[in-house]
């Protein structure tokens, strides 16, 4: 009988998914859905946004195309993102990570050459970093693939 519960409890447990950090070292590509975000944040324009957000949409996509960032997630929490537009030189930036019941935290940096706000945190499913808002709700048009 023991040994049954033990069976039931261990089957229990690891169906369970447990990200652990060693799932998540290596390179992530970033990749955002531009056109759906500016969607998503212009709701029900008039004639004259609809102008704008095209003209808009159309720029940012162009740009984006353009630019890879990738972050590296490493050992003792390091994490190095990898910034390269185009033909210019790729820009390093160090920063760190956390991870706390299967969520990934990456800590904001403020350097004069960058700035950047990590108001969420990410999960690995199906193979894919997914980003969700401090509040839980899921962000669909940002997440990394790995590299």
């Amino acid at each position: 009988m023991k040994t049954f519960l033990f069976s039931l409890m261990f089957l229990t447990i690891s169906s369970f998914p447990m990200e652990k950090e060693k799932d998540i070292y290596g390179k992530w590509k970033l990749e955002i859905n531009i056109k759906e975000i500016l969607k998503k944040e212009s709701k029900e324009p008039n004639l004259l946004e609809q102008m704008i957000v095209g003209g808009v949409i159309g720029m940012v996509e162009s740009v984006w195309e353009k630019t890879d960032i990738t972050f590296e997630f490493k050992r003792n929490n390091e994490v190095l993102m990898y910034v390269k537009v185009e033909d210019d030189e790729t820009q390093v930036e160090e920063l760190t990570w956390n991870m706390y019941d299967g969520k990934i935290y990456i800590d904001d940096i403020n350097d004069p050459n960058v700035n950047i706000d990590n108001d969420g945190y990410w999960r690995l499913k199906d193979g894919k970093l997914l980003f969700y808002s401090d509040d839980g709700e899921f962000e669909g048009e940002v997440f990394m693939i790995r590299k």
